[in-house]
């Protein structure tokens, strides 16, 4: 090394050294600091990804049930009309109307006023199908699909 490249070293380190002693070691120190959150949000952000692709898993699984319930035959939940409408349903001389289940709703039977038997297959026109456990709507799943065609199926089978 000659002269000319020793003094250029030199400088550095003394360039660095005051940035250093002037408060440069808080940006040293923040520049570590905002490393370090980096690395958490990437493994964060993997975690999520995982869990996400689990939940999507997941979710895949419940529509292939609800999907099978509509297929085996499930009872579509019904109740009277107060007028008809084009998406209403006769069931004799009685218009019907469709309703929605959810988990933990207790639906009562139109035809008797009286809650659902105990593992009545349960299903609405949106898709969702539950098992009735205790006079509530257990184990419901949501088939993500139009189920119209099984809906009416159902609505002649068991209504």
């Amino acid at each position: 090394m000659d002269k000319d490249e020793l003094l250029m070293c030199a400088l550095g380190f003394v360039v660095v050294g005051a940035v250093i002693l002037s408060g440069g070691r808080d940006s040293v120190g923040s520049f570590l600091q905002s490393s370090s959150e980096i690395k958490q949000l990437r493994d964060n952000t993997a975690k999520e990804a995982v869990i996400s692709a689990s939940l999507q898993e997941s979710v895949s699984d419940r529509a292939q049930i609800a999907l099978q319930r509509f297929q085996n035959g499930c009872v579509v939940h019904l109740q009277r009309a107060e007028y008809q409408r084009p998406e209403d349903v006769a069931v004799g001389a009685v218009t019907m109307e469709f309703r929605p289940i959810s988990e933990g709703e207790s639906p009562i039977n139109w035809q008797t006023g009286q809650p659902y038997s105990e593992g009545t297959v349960l299903c609405d026109w949106l898709g969702g199908v539950g098992v009735i456990q205790g006079g509530t709507v257990t184990d419901y799943s949501f088939s993500g699909t139009d189920v119209s065609d099984l809906v009416r199926k159902n609505v002649e089978k068991f209504q």
